[in-house]
């Protein structure tokens, strides 16, 4: 295996000369969060129209309170996320590293110049020094929490 190719835990990370690249379910997992916030979301203004058109006003703000849920967690899957797979080093602002569970691995977030945020889960055989040395050497900042 090559020092610069990583196993994930749903897919495989290269890094290469000038761009990181990711390959792994991510793209998919974001379409199925938008889709359940598109039902979530007709959901929520069916309630609000129910209480709205009978007058009773437990549905209607019941109705309202979910329409703004959903629209907050569309707006966020859609504005502050993204899916790129292959991330030119020069728009990488930092890396972070997240502990999820002893032993379960940890979710990597790369971090972009416009502030979008590119996420991906490793798994327990991921080797975080070479990583972190790789990105180094391309003068990526790496950070641990």
């Amino acid at each position: 295996m090559q020092p610069n190719y990583f196993v994930l835990k749903n897919g495989t990370l290269e890094i290469e000369t000038d761009q990181l690249l990711i390959l792994d379910n991510q793209k998919r997992q974001r379409n199925i969060e938008i889709i359940t916030g598109v039902f979530g979301l007709i959901y929520a203004v069916s309630c609000a129209l129910r209480g709205y058109k009978d007058h009773d006003n437990f549905w209607l703000i019941f109705g309202i309170t979910l329409t703004l849920i959903w629209s907050i967690s569309i707006s966020y899957v859609l504005l502050s996320q993204t899916v790129l797979s292959a991330i030119p080093f020069g728009i990488i602002f930092e890396i972070t590293f997240h502990e999820k569970r002893i032993g379960r691995g940890q979710t990597v977030r790369i971090i972009l110049k416009n502030k979008k945020v590119r996420t991906f889960e490793t798994d327990e055989s991921f080797d975080y020094q070479v990583f972190t040395e790789l990105l180094s050497a391309q003068k990526v900042k790496v950070f641990s929490n």
